[in-house]
């Protein structure tokens, strides 16, 4: 999936904001909202969701059901966005497998197990 993405020209050409979540869209008077502290760069649309999944975690945990409560929000996001829900999908999974890779690589000895198992059950919940 991710080297798929690599060497598709639709995972690059469109400005994207790439850390889209919860605290970086405010309530604005010139417009309903504004979103703010961009890393700009040429990317999937796709790819902007996961933030979104991952922020605000401690509600995800307090529901009754993760897999329900992350699913919810991924739904929301894409039917919101109008983004094709199998490739939205594929970029969770790439992302969160990325994000547990990079806590793996950066704390070898003692990795944040809370982070992991977060990792793992957002890439786990979008999946059919």
């Amino acid at each position: 999936m991710g080297r798929e993405f690599a060497i598709d020209e639709q995972s690059t050409g469109v400005l994207i904001h790439a850390d889209l979540h919860y605290q970086n869209v405010l309530a604005a008077d010139r417009e309903p909202w504004l979103v703010i502290d961009p890393k700009p760069v040429s990317g999937d649309p796709h790819y902007e969701p996961a933030p979104m999944l991952w922020n605000r975690w401690d509600e995800v945990v307090a529901s009754s059901d993760v897999r329900t409560a992350v699913r919810r929000r991924f739904h929301t996001l894409v039917d919101a966005s109008g983004l094709d829900e199998d490739r939205a999908r594929d970029w969770v999974v790439v992302r969160m497998l990325h994000n547990a890779l990079w806590e793996l690589e950066d704390h070898p000895d003692t990795p944040d197990r809370d982070y992991l198992t977060m990792c793992v059950a957002i890439a786990k919940a979008v999946q059919d």
